[in-house]
């Protein structure tokens, strides 16, 4: 009889979002008959129930923050680890990464995969003192600690390329499993053409950068509509912007959803000041929609081929934003032709292809 291999997931903040889904939709495929498979994360988690059905256990430990959880999570990680078999902790994000790491000797021996979904450079964003202080501290651990990994894996060649830079340590890159199969392609319908954002309405999604750009137009009487699907921290600041700007005719606020396929909106607008290999705009395409994404730090520029499969405006710029958003609705026969380009490229975000490389390096570290 074949032993199972023993998987652990570890992600500390496992609620709705890219690394969330990424991680669901990877152990949901793994064979039960092949790995036993067990998910740490601090506080409740909005998969539990989805990952009860796949005889997947979500182990919530119940504190509020990381460090002080430590306790609970050497324990449970020396409680889950096997005797005679093999035995492989995969940590998700920078700072769970480095705090696995650092307590990997109070635990039992077992293989450890470093998961880093977000660029390097996002430690050198910040938006306040406090998070200044943290980020710089958080990547001098990143730089000393990673090193000591097993393997590192990162989801995009922009993500592997600043952190090599910092570590210079050998990297392997396995896109997200961010769609099940290619998507047949809708026709794109030219009236009443509006753009749309999808994401947590959060401070490094930069969502205030779309509104200033459509402010913008409009003083040069151009009006183009938006709607904001997602909910957040900084949705009463984005209201605030639009009601002081007299706005509330071109942007809407339409509230969380899901997922995308359901949207008639055309034209997706990615504005964040990084990302790692952005889920929602892999869907966007999935679902015949045009591109217009911030060049920043990540992945953003792979998904839509470096500008061939669809419009990249300069990070946090709003000027350059609101010339691009320009550019589309001016030549929009070019700009399906672009998208038509990334979409025949979605292969390489399938969940079959993230499964296979990932039981690669599960049988063979």
């Amino acid at each position: 009889m074949i032993k199972k291999i023993n998987l652990i997931f570890f992600i500390s903040n496992f609620s709705f979002g890219g690394a969330g889904n990424s991680i669901v939709r990877l152990c949901s495929q793994l064979s039960k008959k092949r790995y036993s498979i067990n998910i740490i994360c601090i506080g409740k988690s909005d998969y539990k129930k989805i990952l009860q059905k796949h005889d997947i256990d979500v182990i919530e430990i119940n504190k509020s923050k990381l460090l002080y959880s430590l306790f609970d999570l050497v324990r449970i990680i020396n409680k889950l680890v096997k005797k005679d078999v093999k035995n492989i902790l995969v940590s998700n994000i920078h700072y769970s990464n480095v705090i696995i790491i650092l307590i990997r000797y109070f635990i039992k021996p077992l293989k450890i995969i470093l998961v880093e979904r977000t660029p390097i450079e996002e430690l050198d964003i910040y938006f306040n003192l406090k998070d200044f202080l943290k980020k710089k501290i958080l990547k001098f651990l990143v730089k000393y600690t990673y090193p000591f990994a097993d393997l590192i894996i990162c989801n995009s060649f922009g993500i592997k390329k600043g952190l090599y830079k910092l570590i210079n340590k050998k990297i392997y890159v396995i896109y997200p499993p961010s769609i099940t199969k290619v998507l047949k392609e809708k026709n794109f319908k030219t009236n009443n053409i509006k753009f749309f954002s999808f994401s947590r309405l959060s401070n490094e999604k930069n969502i205030l950068l779309i509104l200033k750009a459509i402010n913008y137009l409009k003083n040069q009487n151009y009006n183009y509509f938006l709607n904001i699907y997602g909910n957040g921290n900084e949705e009463s600041n984005l209201k605030l912007y639009v009601k002081q700007n007299n706005l509330k005719k071109n942007i809407k606020f339409k509230g969380f959803r899901k997922n995308i396929n359901q949207l008639k909106d055309q034209i997706y607008i990615c504005a964040s000041l990084f990302e790692g290999c952005c889920n929602a705009t892999i869907e966007a395409l999935n679902n015949s929609k045009i591109i217009l994404s911030s060049d920043c730090p990540g992945g953003n520029r792979e998904i839509i081929l470096n500008g061939r499969g669809g419009e990249l405006f300069l990070n946090n710029n709003f000027k350059s934003l609101a010339r691009s958003m320009k550019l589309i609705i001016n030549n929009l026969p070019k700009q399906i032709k672009k998208a038509k380009m990334a979409r025949k490229n979605l292969y390489r975000f399938k969940l079959q292809n993230n499964k296979l490389s990932y039981e690669n390096i599960f049988h063979n570290i």
